[in-house]
């Protein structure tokens, strides 16, 4: 196993803005955030109703947001669960998500929180971003993946490929959230070398935060990607946080405080 991944953190100027609605950037391999959105429908409206677009305007929450950013660069948050292996971040090169060797294949994505989630917070957006690095047997037209939060207050390091989060490994089980987002029902595009947005996963994020009381400063959220609704091998894969050349996967949160 590799050891454990150096974090940096990247504050923004505006942060110190505290009214209002917070938004926070969470990324195992790039970061920053933007603005907070004032109802999720603004949010959604903001970027063509979600549907993997650009991040959260800024325009839409205006001066009352904070902007927090976190790149995660080492090697033990990220990586693939494929085929009976576990491939960390730094090793495999590339997250694959999908079907492969007739079986799903698993990306993770474990993000620190820069600040805290309080109990009480309505999430009003929450969007992952990655780098497309390439595609194998992929129909954008029929392939799409689904997203899941882990369902813990604190993500711990995933250190086998037993460690799944479908149940399918008596002991090794990983529970996710009750609330999961398709991404793009109607088959995904997987344009190599761009970045590609999810759509608004903020009922999971929700979920969390709402079961546990908020979310510690320093936790870990853990997303997780996979193949969905198809059952032949078709795999995208997402550069890992160890791809120099190309941004950190990155996820964004924005809430409004109680």
């Amino acid at each position: 196993m590799i050891g454990p991944r150096s974090i940096r953190l990247v504050l923004a100027a505006g942060a110190a803005l505290a009214i209002g609605c917070g938004r926070l950037g969470y990324d195992p391999v790039a970061g920053d955030g933007g603005g907070g959105a004032e109802d999720a429908a603004a949010a959604d409206a903001s970027r063509g109703g979600g549907d993997g677009g650009a991040g959260i305007d800024a325009a839409v929450c205006g001066l009352s947001c904070t902007t927090q950013g976190v790149s995660v660069t080492g090697d033990d948050d990220d990586g693939t669960i494929r085929g009976g292996e576990l491939v960390t971040g730094g090793v495999g090169g590339e997250i694959l998500m999908g079907r492969f060797g007739g079986d799903t294949a698993w990306g993770y994505y474990r993000f620190r929180l820069v600040a805290a989630i309080p109990a009480g917070a309505n999430v009003v957006d929450a969007r992952i971003e990655l780098r497309a690095a390439a595609a194998s047997g992929w129909s954008e037209t029929a392939h799409q993946l689904l997203v899941i939060a882990e369902d813990t207050a604190n993500a711990a390091v995933v250190t086998s490929f037993e460690e799944r989060p479908d149940g399918t490994v008596p002991g090794f089980v990983r529970f996710s959230t009750g609330a999961t987002v398709r991404w793009n029902p109607a088959g995904l595009p997987w344009p190599i070398g761009a970045t590609v947005t999810s759509p608004n996963i903020r009922t999971a994020i929700q979920e969390l935060v709402d079961r546990y009381g908020g979310l510690a400063q320093n936790a870990f959220v853990q997303i997780w990607i996979r193949g969905d609704g198809f059952d032949v091998d078709a795999t995208v894969s997402a550069a890992d946080s160890s791809d120099l050349g190309s941004p950190n996967p990155r996820l964004t949160i924005a809430f409004v405080p109680p």
